[in-house]
Protein backbone atom coordinates (compact mmCIF):
# COMPACT_ATOMS: atom_id res chain seq x y z
CA UNK A 1 0.00 0.00 0.00
CA UNK A 2 1.30 3.45 -0.91
CA UNK A 3 1.80 6.08 1.75
CA UNK A 4 3.05 9.59 1.15
CA UNK A 5 3.00 13.04 2.66
CA UNK A 6 1.47 16.02 0.89
CA UNK A 7 1.93 19.64 1.92
CA UNK A 8 0.25 22.84 0.64
CA UNK A 9 1.62 24.40 -2.52
CA UNK A 10 3.24 27.81 -2.56
CA UNK A 11 1.75 30.47 -4.84
CA UNK A 12 3.26 30.57 -8.32
CA UNK A 13 5.11 33.49 -9.80
CA UNK A 14 3.88 34.84 -13.13
CA UNK A 15 6.22 33.64 -15.87
CA UNK A 16 8.39 36.26 -17.53
CA UNK A 17 9.62 35.38 -21.01
CA UNK A 18 13.15 36.07 -22.17
CA UNK A 19 15.89 34.77 -24.41
CA UNK A 20 18.24 32.83 -22.17
CA UNK A 21 21.85 32.40 -23.25
CA UNK A 22 21.87 29.78 -25.99
CA UNK A 23 25.44 28.80 -25.09
CA UNK A 24 23.97 26.74 -22.27
CA UNK A 25 22.96 24.36 -25.03
CA UNK A 26 26.45 23.98 -26.51
CA UNK A 27 28.86 21.10 -26.07
CA UNK A 28 32.35 21.00 -27.52
CA UNK A 29 33.80 17.60 -28.39
CA UNK A 30 37.17 16.22 -29.42
CA UNK A 31 39.16 13.00 -29.26
CA UNK A 32 42.47 13.19 -27.36
CA UNK A 33 45.31 10.71 -27.36
CA UNK A 34 45.30 9.22 -23.86
CA UNK A 35 49.05 8.73 -23.68
CA UNK A 36 49.38 12.51 -23.45
CA UNK A 37 47.46 12.39 -20.17
CA UNK A 38 49.03 9.72 -17.92
CA UNK A 39 47.14 10.94 -14.84
CA UNK A 40 43.81 10.28 -16.51
CA UNK A 41 45.00 7.02 -18.05
CA UNK A 42 45.66 5.61 -14.59
CA UNK A 43 41.98 6.03 -13.75
CA UNK A 44 40.73 3.89 -16.63
CA UNK A 45 39.41 0.56 -15.49
CA UNK A 46 41.67 -2.21 -16.86
CA UNK A 47 38.75 -4.64 -17.15
CA UNK A 48 36.90 -2.47 -19.68
CA UNK A 49 37.79 -4.94 -22.44
CA UNK A 50 39.75 -8.17 -22.77
CA UNK A 51 43.58 -8.11 -22.66
CA UNK A 52 43.82 -9.25 -26.28
CA UNK A 53 41.56 -6.49 -27.46
CA UNK A 54 43.44 -3.92 -25.40
CA UNK A 55 46.82 -5.01 -26.71
CA UNK A 56 45.90 -4.25 -30.31
CA UNK A 57 43.92 -1.06 -29.81
CA UNK A 58 44.83 2.59 -29.52
CA UNK A 59 43.64 4.35 -26.41
CA UNK A 60 41.94 7.77 -26.47
CA UNK A 61 39.72 10.01 -24.36
CA UNK A 62 36.56 11.53 -25.71
CA UNK A 63 36.25 14.99 -24.15
CA UNK A 64 33.00 16.92 -23.86
CA UNK A 65 33.55 20.51 -22.77
CA UNK A 66 30.91 22.83 -21.36
CA UNK A 67 32.12 26.26 -22.45
CA UNK A 68 29.91 28.21 -20.08
CA UNK A 69 31.40 26.45 -17.07
CA UNK A 70 34.83 25.79 -18.62
CA UNK A 71 34.69 22.18 -17.46
CA UNK A 72 35.30 18.83 -19.11
CA UNK A 73 33.77 15.39 -19.00
CA UNK A 74 35.76 12.37 -20.14
CA UNK A 75 35.00 8.91 -21.36
CA UNK A 76 37.25 6.08 -22.44
CA UNK A 77 37.56 5.52 -26.20
CA UNK A 78 39.43 2.51 -27.58
CA UNK A 79 40.03 2.26 -31.29
CA UNK A 80 39.29 -1.10 -32.87
CA UNK A 81 41.70 -1.83 -35.73
CA UNK A 82 41.59 -4.44 -38.44
CA UNK A 83 44.17 -6.38 -36.45
CA UNK A 84 41.37 -7.23 -34.07
CA UNK A 85 39.47 -9.06 -36.78
CA UNK A 86 42.55 -11.19 -37.45
CA UNK A 87 42.48 -12.26 -33.81
CA UNK A 88 38.98 -13.62 -34.26
CA UNK A 89 36.89 -10.73 -32.99
CA UNK A 90 34.00 -10.29 -35.37
CA UNK A 91 32.23 -7.01 -35.93
CA UNK A 92 28.96 -8.66 -34.95
CA UNK A 93 30.47 -9.59 -31.59
CA UNK A 94 31.62 -6.02 -31.00
CA UNK A 95 28.22 -4.61 -31.92
CA UNK A 96 26.63 -6.55 -29.07
CA UNK A 97 28.82 -4.86 -26.45
CA UNK A 98 26.44 -2.64 -24.53
CA UNK A 99 27.33 -3.13 -20.86
CA UNK A 100 30.63 -3.80 -19.18
CA UNK A 101 32.48 -3.34 -15.93
CA UNK A 102 31.76 -4.69 -12.44
CA UNK A 103 28.07 -4.71 -11.67
CA UNK A 104 27.43 -3.38 -15.18
CA UNK A 105 27.85 0.20 -14.00
CA UNK A 106 29.90 1.20 -17.04
CA UNK A 107 28.02 1.56 -20.28
CA UNK A 108 29.78 0.60 -23.48
CA UNK A 109 28.91 0.93 -27.14
CA UNK A 110 30.61 -0.12 -30.35
CA UNK A 111 30.54 2.45 -33.18
CA UNK A 112 31.66 1.03 -36.49
CA UNK A 113 33.17 3.04 -39.30
CA UNK A 114 30.00 3.28 -41.49
CA UNK A 115 27.96 4.66 -38.59
CA UNK A 116 30.61 7.25 -37.75
CA UNK A 117 30.95 8.29 -41.39
CA UNK A 118 27.20 8.80 -41.74
CA UNK A 119 27.29 11.45 -39.01
CA UNK A 120 29.44 14.41 -40.16
CA UNK A 121 30.00 15.64 -36.59
CA UNK A 122 30.91 12.21 -35.26
CA UNK A 123 33.20 11.71 -38.22
CA UNK A 124 34.89 15.06 -37.51
CA UNK A 125 35.53 14.07 -33.89
CA UNK A 126 36.89 10.60 -34.60
CA UNK A 127 38.55 11.00 -38.00
CA UNK A 128 41.02 13.61 -36.69
CA UNK A 129 42.76 10.97 -34.56
CA UNK A 130 42.10 7.74 -36.45
CA UNK A 131 44.00 6.76 -39.59
CA UNK A 132 42.32 5.12 -42.54
CA UNK A 133 41.51 1.48 -42.03
CA UNK A 134 40.05 1.55 -38.55
CA UNK A 135 37.01 -0.64 -37.95
CA UNK A 136 35.37 1.36 -35.21
CA UNK A 137 35.50 2.62 -31.63
CA UNK A 138 34.45 0.97 -28.40
CA UNK A 139 33.26 3.75 -26.09
CA UNK A 140 33.12 3.10 -22.37
CA UNK A 141 31.81 5.41 -19.69
CA UNK A 142 33.75 5.25 -16.45
CA UNK A 143 33.23 6.99 -13.12
CA UNK A 144 36.48 8.92 -12.89
CA UNK A 145 36.48 12.04 -10.78
CA UNK A 146 35.76 15.11 -12.83
CA UNK A 147 38.50 17.61 -13.55
CA UNK A 148 37.66 21.00 -11.99
CA UNK A 149 38.64 22.80 -15.19
CA UNK A 150 39.62 21.80 -18.70
CA UNK A 151 43.40 21.25 -18.61
CA UNK A 152 45.44 23.85 -20.42
CA UNK A 153 46.63 21.20 -22.88
CA UNK A 154 43.10 20.76 -24.12
CA UNK A 155 42.56 24.48 -24.54
CA UNK A 156 45.64 24.67 -26.78
CA UNK A 157 45.38 21.27 -28.49
CA UNK A 158 46.03 21.48 -32.23
CA UNK A 159 42.83 19.61 -33.00
CA UNK A 160 39.93 22.04 -32.53
CA UNK A 161 36.81 21.18 -30.57
CA UNK A 162 33.76 20.40 -32.66
CA UNK A 163 30.81 22.54 -31.53
CA UNK A 164 27.65 20.49 -31.11
CA UNK A 165 24.18 21.29 -29.90
CA UNK A 166 23.45 19.82 -26.49
CA UNK A 167 21.54 16.52 -26.92
CA UNK A 168 18.72 17.73 -24.65
CA UNK A 169 18.18 20.98 -26.56
CA UNK A 170 15.46 19.41 -28.68
CA UNK A 171 13.43 18.81 -25.52
CA UNK A 172 12.85 22.57 -25.14
CA UNK A 173 11.51 24.36 -28.23
CA UNK A 174 11.37 27.69 -26.36
CA UNK A 175 14.82 29.28 -26.08
CA UNK A 176 14.10 30.99 -22.76
CA UNK A 177 13.37 27.87 -20.71
CA UNK A 178 16.16 28.37 -18.13
CA UNK A 179 15.33 32.01 -17.51
CA UNK A 180 11.75 31.01 -16.78
CA UNK A 181 12.82 28.07 -14.65
CA UNK A 182 15.16 30.19 -12.53
CA UNK A 183 12.49 32.87 -12.12
CA UNK A 184 10.03 30.26 -10.88
CA UNK A 185 12.67 28.66 -8.68
CA UNK A 186 13.33 31.88 -6.79
CA UNK A 187 9.92 31.75 -5.14
CA UNK A 188 10.91 28.49 -3.43
CA UNK A 189 14.22 29.86 -2.14
CA UNK A 190 12.90 31.27 1.14
CA UNK A 191 14.88 34.49 0.61
CA UNK A 192 13.95 37.52 2.69
CA UNK A 193 15.16 39.85 -0.05
CA UNK A 194 13.12 38.17 -2.79
CA UNK A 195 10.30 40.35 -4.11
CA UNK A 196 7.82 38.30 -6.18
CA UNK A 197 6.50 41.50 -7.72
CA UNK A 198 9.86 42.33 -9.26
CA UNK A 199 11.48 39.15 -10.59
CA UNK A 200 13.96 40.94 -12.82
CA UNK A 201 15.01 40.10 -16.36
CA UNK A 202 15.19 36.28 -16.68
CA UNK A 203 18.04 36.61 -19.16
CA UNK A 204 20.02 38.53 -16.55
CA UNK A 205 19.04 35.94 -13.96
CA UNK A 206 20.62 33.23 -16.12
CA UNK A 207 23.84 35.22 -16.44
CA UNK A 208 23.94 35.90 -12.71
CA UNK A 209 23.43 32.20 -11.96
CA UNK A 210 26.22 31.07 -14.26
CA UNK A 211 28.61 33.70 -12.87
CA UNK A 212 27.84 32.67 -9.28
CA UNK A 213 28.11 28.91 -9.89
CA UNK A 214 31.87 28.70 -9.09
CA UNK A 215 31.08 29.95 -5.57
CA UNK A 216 29.17 26.73 -4.95
CA UNK A 217 30.42 24.08 -7.39
CA UNK A 218 33.66 22.39 -6.37
CA UNK A 219 35.61 19.35 -7.46
CA UNK A 220 34.94 17.51 -4.19
CA UNK A 221 33.11 18.49 -1.02
CA UNK A 222 36.12 17.18 0.87
CA UNK A 223 37.74 20.48 -0.09
CA UNK A 224 35.10 22.44 1.85
CA UNK A 225 36.44 21.51 5.30
CA UNK A 226 39.62 23.57 5.13
CA UNK A 227 37.47 26.71 5.34
CA UNK A 228 34.93 25.39 7.86
CA UNK A 229 37.53 23.80 10.17
CA UNK A 230 40.89 25.38 9.23
CA UNK A 231 42.70 24.12 12.33
CA UNK A 232 41.33 21.72 14.98
CA UNK A 233 38.87 19.06 13.76
CA UNK A 234 35.30 18.90 15.06
CA UNK A 235 35.01 17.30 18.47
CA UNK A 236 32.41 14.79 17.37
CA UNK A 237 30.73 13.50 14.18
CA UNK A 238 27.84 11.15 13.45
CA UNK A 239 28.18 9.25 10.19
CA UNK A 240 25.39 6.90 9.11
CA UNK A 241 26.42 4.78 6.14
CA UNK A 242 30.11 5.19 6.87
CA UNK A 243 31.21 2.28 4.64
CA UNK A 244 34.88 1.53 5.49
CA UNK A 245 35.47 5.20 6.41
CA UNK A 246 38.16 5.60 3.74
CA UNK A 247 36.54 7.76 1.06
CA UNK A 248 33.72 9.62 2.80
CA UNK A 249 33.05 13.32 2.20
CA UNK A 250 34.16 13.84 5.83
CA UNK A 251 37.38 11.80 5.49
CA UNK A 252 39.63 14.90 5.85
CA UNK A 253 38.10 15.52 9.29
CA UNK A 254 38.65 11.92 10.26
CA UNK A 255 42.29 12.15 9.20
CA UNK A 256 42.67 15.22 11.43
CA UNK A 257 41.52 13.15 14.41
CA UNK A 258 37.77 13.72 14.65
CA UNK A 259 35.87 11.21 16.76
CA UNK A 260 32.24 10.24 17.09
CA UNK A 261 29.74 7.56 16.14
CA UNK A 262 30.14 5.67 12.83
CA UNK A 263 27.54 3.18 11.62
CA UNK A 264 27.12 0.94 8.59
CA UNK A 265 24.91 -2.05 7.82
CA UNK A 266 27.73 -4.00 6.10
CA UNK A 267 29.67 -6.19 8.54
CA UNK A 268 32.59 -6.58 6.13
CA UNK A 269 33.00 -2.83 5.64
CA UNK A 270 32.75 -2.19 9.35
CA UNK A 271 35.42 -4.81 10.04
CA UNK A 272 37.72 -2.97 7.64
CA UNK A 273 36.87 0.36 9.27
CA UNK A 274 37.54 -0.96 12.76
CA UNK A 275 40.95 -2.31 11.75
CA UNK A 276 42.09 1.04 10.40
CA UNK A 277 40.19 3.70 12.31
CA UNK A 278 39.48 2.35 15.80
CA UNK A 279 40.32 4.79 18.61
CA UNK A 280 39.06 5.44 22.17
CA UNK A 281 37.05 8.46 21.03
CA UNK A 282 35.34 6.55 18.15
CA UNK A 283 32.49 4.06 18.24
CA UNK A 284 32.26 2.05 14.99
CA UNK A 285 29.14 -0.12 14.82
CA UNK A 286 27.67 -2.70 12.46
CA UNK A 287 23.95 -2.03 12.90
CA UNK A 288 21.02 -0.78 10.86
CA UNK A 289 20.19 2.82 11.69
CA UNK A 290 16.48 3.64 11.46
CA UNK A 291 14.52 6.75 12.42
CA UNK A 292 12.82 5.01 15.35
CA UNK A 293 16.11 3.97 16.99
CA UNK A 294 18.08 7.21 16.58
CA UNK A 295 17.17 8.57 20.02
CA UNK A 296 18.19 5.29 21.67
CA UNK A 297 21.49 5.20 19.80
CA UNK A 298 22.34 8.74 20.84
CA UNK A 299 21.50 7.90 24.45
CA UNK A 300 23.47 4.65 24.52
CA UNK A 301 26.57 6.25 23.00
CA UNK A 302 26.19 9.73 24.45
CA UNK A 303 29.89 10.02 25.35
CA UNK A 304 30.78 9.76 21.64
CA UNK A 305 28.22 12.26 20.37
CA UNK A 306 28.40 14.95 22.99
CA UNK A 307 28.32 18.36 21.30
CA UNK A 308 28.25 16.74 17.86
CA UNK A 309 29.35 19.22 15.19
CA UNK A 310 29.02 17.29 11.92
CA UNK A 311 26.35 14.92 10.60
CA UNK A 312 26.77 12.80 7.50
CA UNK A 313 24.07 10.45 6.19
CA UNK A 314 24.36 8.23 3.12
CA UNK A 315 22.36 5.03 3.46
CA UNK A 316 20.74 5.22 -0.02
CA UNK A 317 17.20 4.75 1.31
CA UNK A 318 15.65 6.73 4.19
CA UNK A 319 18.29 9.46 4.26
CA UNK A 320 15.75 12.27 4.62
CA UNK A 321 13.95 10.79 7.62
CA UNK A 322 17.24 9.92 9.32
CA UNK A 323 18.59 13.46 8.97
CA UNK A 324 15.29 14.87 10.20
CA UNK A 325 15.41 12.65 13.29
CA UNK A 326 19.06 13.46 14.00
CA UNK A 327 18.33 17.18 13.82
CA UNK A 328 15.57 16.73 16.39
CA UNK A 329 18.24 15.67 18.91
CA UNK A 330 21.38 17.53 17.81
CA UNK A 331 22.43 20.96 16.58
CA UNK A 332 25.44 20.43 14.29
CA UNK A 333 27.46 23.12 12.58
CA UNK A 334 27.46 21.19 9.30
CA UNK A 335 25.47 18.43 7.58
CA UNK A 336 26.63 16.37 4.60
CA UNK A 337 24.08 14.60 2.39
CA UNK A 338 24.00 12.78 -0.90
CA UNK A 339 21.92 14.53 -3.56
CA UNK A 340 19.82 12.19 -5.68
CA UNK A 341 18.21 13.21 -8.96
CA UNK A 342 14.88 11.41 -8.54
CA UNK A 343 12.91 14.56 -9.37
CA UNK A 344 14.00 18.01 -10.58
CA UNK A 345 13.82 21.22 -8.59
CA UNK A 346 11.45 22.49 -7.12
CA UNK A 347 9.74 19.14 -6.46
CA UNK A 348 10.71 17.77 -3.06
CA UNK A 349 11.20 14.02 -2.91
CA UNK A 350 12.44 11.69 -0.16
CA UNK A 351 12.26 7.93 0.11
CA UNK A 352 10.46 6.71 3.26
CA UNK A 353 11.26 3.00 3.17
CA UNK A 354 14.33 0.78 3.34
CA UNK A 355 13.11 -1.29 0.41
CA UNK A 356 13.13 0.59 -2.90
CA UNK A 357 12.14 -2.49 -4.92
CA UNK A 358 15.41 -2.23 -6.86
CA UNK A 359 14.43 1.19 -8.19
CA UNK A 360 16.94 4.10 -8.06
CA UNK A 361 14.62 6.01 -5.75
CA UNK A 362 16.55 5.96 -2.50
CA UNK A 363 17.70 9.04 -0.62
CA UNK A 364 16.37 12.53 -1.19
CA UNK A 365 16.66 15.14 -3.92
CA UNK A 366 18.09 18.65 -3.98
CA UNK A 367 14.86 20.54 -3.27
CA UNK A 368 14.10 18.35 -0.26
CA UNK A 369 17.50 19.01 1.32
CA UNK A 370 17.30 22.76 0.73
CA UNK A 371 13.88 22.91 2.37
CA UNK A 372 14.54 20.62 5.34
CA UNK A 373 17.94 21.98 6.29
CA UNK A 374 16.90 25.62 5.87
CA UNK A 375 14.29 25.07 8.61
CA UNK A 376 17.17 24.17 10.93
CA UNK A 377 19.31 27.19 10.04
CA UNK A 378 21.60 25.25 7.68
CA UNK A 379 22.33 26.58 4.20
CA UNK A 380 24.14 25.12 1.20
CA UNK A 381 27.80 26.10 1.06
CA UNK A 382 29.34 23.62 -1.42
CA UNK A 383 28.35 20.72 -3.67
CA UNK A 384 30.04 18.36 -6.09
CA UNK A 385 28.80 15.69 -8.48
CA UNK A 386 27.28 13.69 -5.64
CA UNK A 387 27.28 15.32 -2.21
CA UNK A 388 26.35 18.66 -0.67
CA UNK A 389 27.57 20.41 2.49
CA UNK A 390 25.18 22.59 4.49
CA UNK A 391 26.42 24.79 7.33
CA UNK A 392 25.24 27.38 9.82
CA UNK A 393 25.92 30.46 7.76
CA UNK A 394 23.95 33.54 6.90
CA UNK A 395 20.90 32.93 4.74
CA UNK A 396 21.83 32.94 1.05
CA UNK A 397 21.42 36.02 -1.09
CA UNK A 398 19.69 35.88 -4.45
CA UNK A 399 23.11 35.56 -6.07
CA UNK A 400 24.24 32.60 -3.94
CA UNK A 401 20.92 30.83 -4.40
CA UNK A 402 21.12 31.29 -8.18
CA UNK A 403 24.70 30.01 -8.09
CA UNK A 404 23.42 26.88 -6.36
CA UNK A 405 20.73 26.53 -9.03
CA UNK A 406 23.31 26.82 -11.82
CA UNK A 407 25.47 24.22 -10.06
CA UNK A 408 22.47 21.91 -9.79
CA UNK A 409 21.59 22.58 -13.43
CA UNK A 410 25.04 21.63 -14.59
CA UNK A 411 25.53 18.55 -12.41
CA UNK A 412 22.07 16.97 -12.41
CA UNK A 413 20.05 18.32 -15.34
CA UNK A 414 22.29 19.19 -18.30
CA UNK A 415 24.53 16.21 -17.86
CA UNK A 416 24.29 13.80 -20.79
CA UNK A 417 26.74 10.94 -20.77
CA UNK A 418 29.17 10.90 -23.69
CA UNK A 419 27.33 7.82 -24.89
CA UNK A 420 24.03 9.68 -24.88
CA UNK A 421 25.61 12.50 -26.81
CA UNK A 422 26.98 10.21 -29.50
CA UNK A 423 23.77 8.25 -29.71
CA UNK A 424 21.79 11.43 -30.27
CA UNK A 425 24.26 12.89 -32.75
CA UNK A 426 23.50 9.95 -35.02
CA UNK A 427 19.72 10.03 -34.64
CA UNK A 428 17.03 12.56 -35.45
CA UNK A 429 13.92 11.80 -33.42
CA UNK A 430 12.96 12.78 -29.91
CA UNK A 431 11.88 9.21 -29.26
CA UNK A 432 15.51 8.13 -29.07
CA UNK A 433 16.02 10.01 -25.77
CA UNK A 434 15.34 7.81 -22.78
CA UNK A 435 11.93 8.26 -21.18
CA UNK A 436 13.33 9.29 -17.79
CA UNK A 437 15.20 12.22 -19.33
CA UNK A 438 12.20 13.30 -21.41
CA UNK A 439 9.96 13.30 -18.34
CA UNK A 440 12.46 15.19 -16.19
CA UNK A 441 12.79 17.97 -18.74
CA UNK A 442 9.04 18.10 -19.30
CA UNK A 443 8.53 18.58 -15.55
CA UNK A 444 11.26 21.23 -15.41
CA UNK A 445 9.61 23.30 -18.14
CA UNK A 446 6.12 23.04 -16.61
CA UNK A 447 4.44 24.92 -13.79
CA UNK A 448 4.68 22.59 -10.76
CA UNK A 449 0.92 22.41 -9.91
CA UNK A 450 0.20 21.44 -13.52
CA UNK A 451 2.32 18.28 -13.40
CA UNK A 452 2.56 17.15 -9.77
CA UNK A 453 -0.38 14.76 -10.19
CA UNK A 454 1.26 13.41 -13.33
CA UNK A 455 4.46 12.81 -11.35
CA UNK A 456 2.44 11.12 -8.62
CA UNK A 457 0.72 8.78 -11.09
CA UNK A 458 4.00 8.02 -12.86
CA UNK A 459 5.82 7.02 -9.69
CA UNK A 460 2.99 5.10 -8.04
CA UNK A 461 2.30 3.17 -11.24
CA UNK A 462 5.95 2.14 -11.46
CA UNK A 463 5.93 0.70 -7.95
CA UNK A 464 2.90 1.10 -5.67
CA UNK A 465 4.82 -0.38 -2.72
CA UNK A 466 7.55 2.26 -2.39
CA UNK A 467 6.63 4.90 0.18
CA UNK A 468 7.86 8.42 -0.46
CA UNK A 469 7.38 12.08 0.37
CA UNK A 470 6.34 14.29 -2.56
CA UNK A 471 5.68 18.00 -2.42
CA UNK A 472 6.52 21.30 -4.06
Amino acid sequence: MLWAERLPWLPLLVTVHCFADEQLWELHAKLVDAQDYPKLTEKVYPYLITPSLRAFSAHFFLVLREPHFNTCRWTNAIRITEDIVELGFSIDMLRTVNRCGPGFDHLCKFYDEPLIRRSPKLDAVFRSKAPNGYVGFLIGRYWAEEEPLCPHQLQSDEDPFIVMQHPFRRLHPKPDVWGEWLSRSLQYAGLDEWNPGNPGNPDEIVKMAVQAAPDVCIHSVQDAWSALWPQAPPKSMIVLGCSDMNHDPTSPLLEKGAGGLFIDVSSKLIENAQRKWSAPHRMILNIKAQPHNIAELLKNYSSYVEDVEVLQVDVDTMDGRLVEELLAHTKPRAVVVEVRDSLPFPFRYACLTHDTKHLPWGGANFAFWLHLLRRHGLHLVRMDLRDAVFARTEAPTIRTFLGAMACYLRKFVLVPTPLQAMELWTRKTLREIDRKTVLRHHWIASHPPDVIEEIWRNMTTTSPDVRFHLDV
